[in-house]
């Protein structure tokens, strides 16, 4: 998919472009609400577990939901630790690496970008207060053109990543290519991202049009 200079104006003033439904009601709410039903589908894969970041990493607004997967029964695990983190109340913390793949689905054009990453989980038990929770760590690697851009994790993916382009495809959403994304934004734009800061030396490219986080 490519999309005009007018299309990409709009964009960058967030409002959403598309012709197909939902993206053709212009309507925030019925879009996001598209896209949890695609996170909702992913969910129920029979080759990956899925978590996503709807809520704009906590502040801001971010153009596009990150949705991170890895392989289900515990296949993506790269590194598993258990220390004792608190002797007195006798509390244990487990952390556990995981090599995934990271989706960034847009919200204002039916589009998607994906990378190969990797993140961690850590949780914590307590055994005198008998206490135990998870937490998963998210927004380390904001959408970027890093050169694990458009790349699968090592070793084979390809079952569990042709089931992920089926479910986005059922969506009606299309991967746009690094080759078109990398490509300098044809006019003067202002946009409110802190991904790239033309003031610094930066230079707007296409993906910043389309993939923008502000806080």
């Amino acid at each position: 998919m490519r999309f005009d200079n007018e299309q990409l104006k709009l964009i960058i003033s967030g409002e959403p472009v598309g012709v197909a439904h939902p993206y053709d009601t212009k309507n925030e709410e019925t879009i996001e609400n598209h896209i949890l039903d695609l996170f909702e589908s992913l969910k129920k894969s029979n080759s990956v577990d899925c978590f996503g970041e709807f809520d704009h990493y906590g502040s801001g607004y971010a153009s596009y939901v990150e949705i991170f997967c890895v392989k289900k029964g515990g296949r993506s695990i790269i590194q598993k630790e258990t220390k004792k983190y608190y002797e007195k109340d006798d509390v244990w913390v487990t952390s556990t690496g995981y090599t995934g793949v990271v989706l960034y689905v847009n919200r204002l054009a039916p589009v998607v970008i994906f990378s190969k990453d990797e993140r961690y989980k850590e949780k914590n038990e307590s055994v005198k207060a008998r206490y135990s929770y998870e937490t998963f760590s998210k927004n380390h690697s904001f959408a970027e053109l890093s050169e694990d851009f458009g790349k699968l994790p090592f070793g084979d993916w390809d079952n569990e990543f042709n089931e992920i382009q089926a479910i986005l495809k059922k969506y009606g959403y299309s991967f746009l290519e690094k080759e078109y994304l990398e490509q300098e934004l044809p006019f003067k734009a202002d946009i409110p991202t802190l991904l790239c800061i033309p003031d610094l030396g930066g230079k707007y490219k296409i993906f910043d049009s389309l993939f923008y986080w502000s806080d």
